[in-house]
């Protein structure tokens, strides 16, 4: 510990009368030592960490909550659904459910600087809903990367035969004698009669992300072979993810500067560009404007607003709880989430005006209904109807490779914080990773890339395609809406909606604006006690409305239930797991206590547990080695090096409570 200069020590020093010798090579490296602890400590937490500033927060929960799904899902949803018309059932779903589920994963997160698993202490048996999250951010962020392999290899292809595009024309290996492009003939031919004398006619981009990108095999039952091209692109693709998490939140939170922004200006470009083009009020008219409210007495439409609405905003996978955890304790979390939440579902509607206003330019060209031009479901939009759009632009390499760079950095932002859930939660949850916290974190992402590389090759072979169609269907719609459900049962009614208020009240800090607090309420506090219904309501229309999939075989279809049931499965097995297992006494006793928030539940720091009258953890030795259930003639359950990985106060000198002691 550093010792104090008095006054006369002072004097010496402002009168130059006192002259220090030069400091040893010794003592430099001590000097350079303290100032790297010194800049260690800036952070509120010191083992955990926080963000740099909120910029970097901010910019990483946007980024995270804006992804793939803004640009390709939501505008085919839209226009599937009524156009226009779906934005009732969006906006409905987003202030009943998504918002207030949104903020309250965010804000456990930060009040207890915990993931998604851990932070259930607040009820123990319902720790499975932490499992189910990051069993659903595991199984997504497989395919995920397999959807941003594909764009990385249309980056590159979009160099490869300049200044033209490879998916133009019909003219090479791949093509079949179905492809029709009125770019092969001359002016002279008349291509409205050819196109319309062969209706089922396939466009070349189509034919290339088939045929030869993918070389899509005509079912699932048929696996094919996995060519070293998409392999690589598939290692590429996670090499830039573990590249952004190689030091945690210190270099993520400097990637998303680039990653987070660099999306709305090339989106901006694109739409700029889209709206100047003959034809844009075809696709923007399509999309927006055409209306079709018959649509609204649809329980599917309803279905599908409040699965997107999950999707988009990420809410309930476990990536909000990890990404607020490392926020400071008095963070003001209310405004920043009902900011990014609203600015994550402005930002679908603003990139499907540049996605239509470019495909009503295509189908103005080709003199096809909009809803022909391409396939515009799902990957469709995105590498077969788009890229045919680009091809027709003038300079059509530059503009693929602006967007399929855009596409790039909207997965990374997603795909880094899918990872950094599962890390994060596997270091909190595990004593022996967080007792070594400084080498796991290097570890553990390792391990986890690697095994997640290897889970993606059946994705990559020629049955891919389908692969990936089967877990998009199963894996997150419906076990979100259920997790996001339980989630706001078991806060509201288990946990407590007044004991959750007070703990906000403590970490929002005082605010004595009575607006703010009547904000609160009617955004958070109120829709969480409707959300259960109305997710429960979505619930039930889907189950009554559900027709199996033709696409599938019956095994598929059995393997995708399986794939939705895995997520499930944690919270149901969870729980007489716990009952079994955990504590002693009799099972009503056990159950009792399973309902009631763990001694070790709330904030990670002792002056914040002091503030929310929370007990203070009860001793911390000057290494930072901390008791929680200390033991007759045992000075220390944990290891001194504890200090290295425990989510608590690490009583650091001028952070230390003065009664932790005790």
């Amino acid at each position: 510990m550093a010792q104090k200069i008095d006054d006369g020590q002072a004097d010496l020093w402002a009168s130059n009368k006192f002259q220090p010798a030069e400091p040893s090579t010794t003592e430099m490296m001590e000097m350079k030592s303290k100032k790297t602890e010194k800049k260690k400590s800036e952070d509120e937490n010191s083992v955990r960490g926080n963000w740099s500033n909120k910029a970097e927060f901010i910019l990483s929960s946007l980024g995270y909550a804006v992804g793939l799904g803004n640009v390709v899902r939501f505008p085919y949803l839209c226009f599937k659904n009524g156009g226009a018309t779906f934005l009732v059932p969006y906006a409905t779903m987003l202030l009943v459910a998504g918002l207030p589920i949104f903020y309250l994963d965010m804000s456990l997160g930060q009040f207890s600087s915990l993931g998604c698993v851990s932070l259930w202490r607040c009820a123990p048996l319902f720790k499975g809903l932490g499992w189910a999250m990051l069993a659903v951010s595991a199984l997504v962020s497989i395919y995920y990367n397999v959807i941003m392999s594909w764009a990385i290899y249309y980056l590159f292809a979009s160099f490869s035969d300049l200044p033209s595009l490879p998916w133009v024309g019909c003219k090479n290996e791949w093509n079949t004698d179905s492809c029709f492009d009125e770019r092969d003939y001359n002016s002279t031919v008349n291509t409205t009669a050819l196109r319309m004398m062969n209706p089922n006619a396939t466009s070349p981009a189509a034919e290339y992300f088939m045929n030869a990108v993918l070389q899509v095999s005509p079912s699932i039952e048929e696996t094919g072979t996995i060519h070293w091209y998409r392999a690589v692109s598939l290692l590429l693709a996670w090499l830039l993810v573990y590249c952004c998490i190689i030091r945690g939140i210190k270099s993520a939170g400097k990637v998303v500067y680039f990653t987070a922004t660099v999306p709305y200006l090339l989106i901006l470009v694109l739409l700029i560009r889209g709206v100047t083009l003959e034809g844009a009020e075809i696709g923007i008219r399509y999309y927006i404007v055409d209306v079709d409210w018959d649509k609204l007495r649809d329980p599917a439409v309803w279905q599908q607003a409040a699965g997107q609405i999950f999707y988009s905003l990420s809410a309930a996978t476990g990536g909000l709880h990890t990404i607020a955890s490392y926020n400071k304790f008095h963070n003001n979390l209310f405004t920043d989430a009902v900011a990014i939440a609203l600015m994550n579902c402005l930002t679908s509607i603003f990139a499907g005006f540049a996605v239509f206003s470019i495909l009503g330019h295509m189908a103005f060209q080709v003199g096809q209904d909009i809803k022909d031009v391409g396939d515009a479901s799902g990957p469709g939009l995105a590498f077969i109807a788009y890229p045919e759009a680009l091809s027709r632009l003038p300079i059509g390499p530059f503009w693929s490779i602006l967007f399929f760079f855009t596409l790039i950095t909207l997965a990374i932002d997603s795909m880094y914080v899918l990872v950094e859930t599962v890390v994060t939660a596997a270091m909190d949850e595990f004593r022996y990773l967080s007792l070594r916290r400084r080498v796991m974190k290097w570890i553990v992402p390792v391990v986890y890339c690697t095994t997640a590389f290897l889970l993606g090759f059946p994705l990559i072979s020629q049955a891919g395609l389908h692969w990936v169609g089967l877990i998009d269907d199963y894996s997150a719609n419906i076990p979100l809406v259920i997790i996001g459900l339980l989630e706001c049962l078991v806060i509201t009614y288990v946990y407590g909606l007044h004991h959750y208020y007070s703990d906000m009240k403590v970490m929002l800090g005082k605010q004595d604006s009575l607006p703010h607090w009547v904000a609160f309420w009617c955004i958070v506090l109120l829709p969480l006690i409707i959300a259960p219904i109305a997710l429960g309501l979505v619930v039930v229309l889907y189950a009554w409305k559900y027709e199996p999939s033709t696409a599938y075989p019956e095994w598929a279809i059995v393997l995708g239930w399986l794939i939705t049931s895995a997520s499930l499965a944690c919270i149901v097995f969870y729980i007489p797991y716990y009952l079994f297992t955990e504590g002693q006494g009799s099972f009503t006793s056990r159950l009792k206590r399973s309902l009631r928030p763990t001694p070790d539940w709330g904030p990670a720091l002792n002056r914040f547990r002091e503030e929310a009258n929370y007990k203070l953890f009860p001793t911390i030795s000057e290494k930072g080695a901390v008791n929680f259930y200390p033991k007759p003639g045992a000075e220390y359950l944990y290891t001194e090096s504890v200090s290295q990985g425990v989510q608590c106060d690490m009583g650091n000198g001028n952070d230390a409570y003065e009664g932790e002691s005790q």
